[in-house]
């Protein structure tokens, strides 16, 4: 028998106690002994146990929360941050939507039926796009300058039969010294502009904006602007003037 099985064994029969690791609580320690030996023996250590009832009610109780405080609002589960097929299922069963940064994950979302799927990401590969655009239904581009935008429209023209596509865009908070191109978003002082660009794009249709609050908390000013510009940009859309 391999060596780290039998040490897996030995830490499973000791005895909880003060200096035991907090991996091995009682929850663990109430497994069958035998089927975590055997996964131990096929896949390796470390392992990791997903609590699926768990995940299952924090997930059901997050969704609820949010639609009960902001009841237009949509909760979206970013797979960056564990892009297990199996914990994505359950998230998605419990009423999120998908947020994709690569294109692994695009294709893991359309997979697993996310209904509405946004795509953010600084440097998207034609590829990406490609299949971004082939899912109009299911996936939100969040575009983040305007190279990156324009990219977006010539391949949008180049579709045939046209298909109406949805984008947003990110703002940056931090003026940006290249207006045509940074890594995480369009200046506030350029977003009329890239509006203005989506626009000649008739099957292009501009439906939010992203904004990373947490990322410039050292200029609170520029995140003022930003919330009244947005304030203002959906009083004029709600006239009809965008």
């Amino acid at each position: 028998m391999n060596p780290w099985v039998d040490e897996l064994r030995a830490l499973l029969d000791e005895p909880l106690n003060d200096a035991a690791p907090t991996a091995f609580d009682p929850r663990i320690l109430s497994l069958p002994m035998e089927p975590m030996l055997e996964s131990a023996r096929r896949f390796g250590t470390p392992q990791y146990f997903l609590e699926a009832d768990q995940l299952r009610s924090i997930a059901a109780h997050f969704v609820q929360t949010m639609q009960t405080s902001v009841p237009r609002s949509h909760a979206f589960y970013a797979l960056k941050s564990n892009d297990l097929p199996a914990l994505g299922q359950i998230v998605h069963q419990q009423g999120l939507q998908a947020e994709v940064a690569v294109l692994f994950e695009v294709q893991l979302a359309l997979e697993l039926g996310f209904g509405t799927i946004l795509f953010s990401s600084p440097g998207k590969t034609r590829e990406e796009l490609e299949l971004a655009l082939q899912h109009p239904n299911r996936v939100i581009l969040i575009v983040d300058n305007l190279s990156e935008l324009k990219r977006i429209i010539d391949l949008a023209r180049a579709m045939a039969p046209p298909r109406p596509l949805r984008i947003g865009f990110r703002l940056c908070a931090a003026p940006s010294e290249d207006p045509s191109w940074s890594k995480f978003g369009i200046p506030i002082e350029q977003l009329r502009y890239a509006i203005d660009q989506a626009q000649t794009c008739p099957n292009l249709t501009w439906c939010g904006l992203h904004v990373l609050s947490l990322i410039h908390i050292s200029e609170p000013t520029r995140l003022l602007s930003i919330s009244y510009a947005v304030f203002c940009l959906k009083k004029k859309q709600k006239h009809n003037k965008l």
